[in-house]
């Protein structure tokens, strides 16, 4: 059984709960580990950048997290990595495969991807059905490469995908059914701040497979506006988490919560955890 296989058969007998960490360098805070282990993170999506943070450094990092029973993805991703810039998606996923390389005994898990090619301006202006081929011919080749290196391969998703595709994908066939069937986990950004609407959302993708692969996904940072929960308390935000478990808990394609992201979540954790003393 390949590793992929075995993160799958492990992740299918636990709540997973999985959460973004875009600054590399959060790796070197005191309390990182015990946050996560607190909130029972069981998956971390967080960059890797040499440049940032030592190959020790992460070792370090990975070895504690998996002593902790957490999975470590390398967290990567550009918009124009379909449109200009192909070539530095490559160089980026090669990284985390020559560092595995290097650390036999605290390795990548896996890659995420946040690529969002709909954020372009070519998306609006250009020839959107190229984009959507080009996303789907590179990501073949992403999820081909890691598998090749025994990586397992996710990438984030915004819920309304299929409605930004006035022309239709190669097939025929809606974009998130494509990506869905490719990628190892899909993180679906159902971002509100009802858990109902984010329920609704997720529910396409959740009933597309029954691979325990789909992360309905909950955003808590300032930057992201009325669809955040920034305003909203640390019991708050774990009652909609355990309302969206409740909700998907017996669905077959359903993989756990994600959370975006880790610098404005751990800020409710410190002050929750302050209270305790």
């Amino acid at each position: 059984m390949s590793k992929i296989e075995l993160i799958k058969r492990f992740r299918a007998n636990i709540d997973t709960k999985a959460i973004w960490v875009w600054q590399a360098d959060t790796i070197l805070q005191a309390d990182f580990i015990s946050n996560l282990v607190f909130e029972k993170i069981t998956l971390v999506f967080i960059p890797f950048s040499s440049k940032a943070v030592s190959n020790e450094k992460y070792q370090e990092f990975i070895t504690n997290c998996h002593n902790s029973h957490i999975d470590v993805f390398a967290l990567h991703g550009e918009s124009d990595w379909v449109t200009s810039n192909a070539a530095t998606s490559f160089t980026r996923i090669n990284d985390v495969i020559n560092f595995n390389a290097i650390s036999p005994r605290a390795k990548f898990d896996g890659i995420h991807l946040d690529v969002e090619p709909q954020s372009l301006t070519e998306w609006k202006t250009g020839d959107r059905a190229k984009i959507i081929r080009d996303w789907i011919n590179l990501s073949e080749q992403w999820i081909e490469l890691a598998h090749m290196n025994n990586l397992e391969i996710g990438a984030s998703f915004p819920y309304w995908i299929n409605n930004q595709v006035s022309s239709p994908t190669p097939d025929e066939r809606e974009l998130d059914e494509i990506m869905l069937e490719m990628y190892d986990h899909y993180a679906i950004m159902a971002y509100s701040t009802d858990y109902l609407k984010t329920v609704e959302w997720s529910k396409r993708v959740v009933s597309l497979n029954a691979a325990r692969k789909v992360f309905p996904s909950l955003e808590v940072s300032f930057q992201a506006g009325n669809i955040s929960l920034f305003y909203n308390d640390f019991f708050e935000i774990e009652r909609m988490i355990d309302a969206i478990d409740q909700h998907f808990n017996n669905e077959e394609g359903y993989a756990g919560v994600a959370i975006h992201d880790y610098n404005e979540y751990a800020r409710r954790i410190r002050q929750y955890r302050l209270k305790k003393i």
